[in-house]
């Protein structure tokens, strides 16, 4: 999800779905609930696996959190 269209790569955070079928276009729509699962869910997968990428999304959507939450 990271490296697709629901993550915004500027500012943070995870939309909440796409609006087409092939899922490229993002809803830019943005929930605390969602967000909050999911910076649970890459943190707990970057404190196991170690992977670089998981820290940047817990770090960025925290930061989206805090800013615009």
């Amino acid at each position: 999800m990271a490296q697709g269209s629901l993550y915004d790569q500027l500012g943070g955070g995870f939309c909440r779905y796409s609006t087409d079928r092939y899922w490229r276009i993002p809803h830019f729509e943005k929930m605390l609930y969602d967000n909050a699962l999911l910076l649970s869910l890459y943190a707990e997968t970057w404190l196991i696996t170690g992977n670089p990428l998981f820290k940047q999304v817990v770090e960025e959507t925290a930061a989206w959190v805090m800013r615009e939450m």
